[in-house]
């Protein structure tokens, strides 16, 4: 079983980056539920964890310490930047043959 712990960030009350009517805590909630059904249609033995899954707000500590309690395999935070950088950021600690 590999385990994915992905981060959208943000949430609630802290909209993060905001611009053309945007809210990046939208945008990477959206990118990190688009992630986790992608990946859970097209492989097996993968479990995936959320920080969130709704428009809440969550403390980094709480979601480190949730990820670090959960396992993971491997870590995402997925992020927008306000301005000309933009990025996915993650951590791998293990790979199989299938490259997760």
């Amino acid at each position: 079983m590999f385990k994915l712990y992905l981060d959208p960030g943000h949430g609630r009350m802290d909209p993060g980056a905001i611009g053309n009517g945007m809210q990046e805590k939208e945008i990477t909630l959206n990118i990190s539920r688009s992630i986790r059904n992608l990946l859970e249609n097209h492989y097996e033995g993968l479990q995936i964890k959320m920080s969130r899954t709704a428009d809440i707000t969550r403390s980094l500590k709480e979601r480190t310490d949730d990820a670090n309690a959960f396992g993971t395999g491997a870590k995402g935070w997925i992020c927008g930047r306000s301005g000309s950088q933009c990025g996915v950021n993650s951590e791998t600690n293990q790979i199989n043959q299938h490259g997760l």
